[in-house]
């Protein structure tokens, strides 16, 4: 009798090992399976282009775009915010809306400052367009501009806001205007009208959105006076190429740049 009892409970404990092993290969099969269509996904992901990925509303992209929402929390969210709304007294911009300080925001172009940054000092990020510090004797390190008064900041500070409509001081506007097109270059950058430029990084003065504070004179001024000149560091290095491309297509996604080129059918 014990003899029987002893080989039955051998005979059970086999069994018992033999489904905890066969459970661990089809674990093991089944975690491979899975990180080879995930190795696959981010081929494919890689191949494609952005801007298509990000118009297709396919799985790719929503792939891409859970993936691309942990990246932006761990290497974005602490200057940008956990929403993306940036942080106007810090001059760091608001990804959600459609207003872009550097091309239309296309993903593949919010994949190049992902990747390289602005003013990082990498070979290829952006670095255009400094704003010169117009209070100081040498305005700017590298082009010859003359320093302004604080008469002549307050003029430009009255014609900026007379380009978003909301001047008070038509007479100072207007001197503030000589000043903007002649010798304090403003124009160069901003162009005549004051629109700006995104292919290098020269905001717009004439509408509602601002880099840095708001309308308000104040913040106006400090521009003028202590001037800008931002940096996004890139992650180039740290992040693969496959986590760049997620992180851009989670920006994207988030922009309503995106939906406004939806509602175009573009």
């Amino acid at each position: 009798m014990a003899g029987g009892a002893s080989g039955s409970l051998s005979l059970e404990l086999w069994k018992t090992r033999r489904r905890i092993v066969s459970l661990v290969v089809l674990a093991a099969v089944a975690g491979l399976a899975l990180w080879l269509a995930g190795r696959r996904q981010e081929a494919a992901l890689l191949r494609a282009d952005a801007d298509q990925v990000a118009a297709s509303n396919g799985a790719l992209l929503r792939s891409a775009v859970r993936a691309g929402a942990g990246v932006y929390r761990q290497g974005c969210a602490s200057c940008h915010g956990a929403q993306g709304r940036g942080d106007m007294s810090a001059g760091v911009p608001d990804l959600t809306d459609a207003d872009w300080l550097y091309g239309r925001g296309l993903a593949q172009e919010i994949e190049q400052v992902a990747e390289h940054g602005i003013r990082s000092h990498r070979a290829k990020a952006l670095a255009l367009a400094d704003m010169p510090a117009f209070a100081l004797p040498a305005p700017s390190s590298t082009e010859r501009i003359s320093s302004l008064s604080p008469r002549d900041i307050a003029d430009v500070t009255e014609f900026i806001r007379y380009l978003g409509g909301g001047a008070q001081d038509m007479t100072a506007a207007a001197r503030g205007g000589l000043i903007y097109q002649a010798r304090g270059a403003c124009f160069d950058c901003h162009g005549r009208d004051g629109r700006g430029d995104s292919a290098v990084g020269a905001p717009n003065l004439a509408d509602a959105t601002w880099l840095y504070g708001d309308r308000k004179r104040e913040s106006i001024a400090r521009s003028i006076a202590e001037g800008r000149a931002g940096v996004c560091p890139g992650g180039g290095g740290a992040l693969s190429a496959t986590a760049l491309r997620q992180v851009a297509l989670y920006i994207h996604s988030r922009s309503s740049s995106r939906r406004a080129g939806a509602d175009r059918g573009s």
